[in-house]
């Protein structure tokens, strides 16, 4: 009994692996080698936070994080950002979003 049990949460956790390694392969693919895509786009929220980095050849430090959420005709879309990008973009601001999978390009108003 208990080496069924065994073998199943092994089974389990192999699938696990395997899934999580699928996702990360078509979301690199995603990023890398999709086109670049042009949609209109309003600028509808921005948000900054300080995100926490604790590395063991290093003591924490906090990091900045800029992002900007954007409303296509057919979803919402959000991007990591540059500080001079997210400074230089306001709210309902109108536009061509250029993006390349989940990574932002440029916005041209």
């Amino acid at each position: 009994m208990a080496i069924i049990f065994q073998n199943v949460i092994n089974v389990f956790f192999c699938l696990l692996g395997m899934f999580i390694i699928i996702v990360l392969i078509v979301r690199f693919c995603r990023n890398h080698f999709s086109s670049i895509k042009e949609v209109e786009a309003v600028i509808t929220d921005k948000q900054s936070y300080d995100r926490r980095i604790m590395r063991i050849s290093q003591p924490p430090f906090a990091k900045k994080e800029y992002i900007i959420i954007f409303l296509t005709e057919k979803k919402k879309m959000f991007f990591t950002v540059s500080e001079l990008s997210f400074q230089m973009y306001n709210i309902k601001q109108k536009g061509t979003l250029k993006y390349k999978g989940n990574i932002f390009i440029d916005f041209v108003v």
